[in-house]
């Protein structure tokens, strides 16, 4: 299972669960990921999940464009803003088609 560079906004319960169904999965790999959730709760399992890093998980303070109209692009000066730099694997592109750069990258789906 592969869930790499996402913004996902959560008013409650988990951002990421990976449910028991999942047994045939034999590896995870989640990085470069945004979760904001008010609950705190960011992410259960019930597989041991060595493959979870670089994930920034907060439960508010991501300084968004719009977040009430779904404008989920990062403000200058955000926290997410090169969060993950230095990372050797990513997308190349964000969600705008935004080229990425391992120097700066971003947690999330927006560079």
């Amino acid at each position: 299972m592969i869930i790499h560079f996402n913004t996902v906004l959560s008013a409650a319960n988990y951002s990421v669960y990976i449910a028991k169904d999942y047994e045939a999965t034999t590896s995870f790999s989640i990085y470069g990921n945004l979760l904001v959730n008010a609950t705190e709760e960011y992410f259960t399992t019930f597989y041991d999940v060595s493959g979870i890093e670089n994930n920034l998980a907060v439960a508010g303070g991501i300084d968004f464009i719009d977040p009430t109209k779904g404008d989920l692009r990062l403000m200058p000066g955000s926290i997410a803003g090169d969060y993950c730099a230095g990372l050797a694997f990513f997308p190349l592109t964000d969600i705008d088609g935004d080229m990425r750069l391992s120097e700066t990258l971003n947690a999330g789906a927006d560079e």
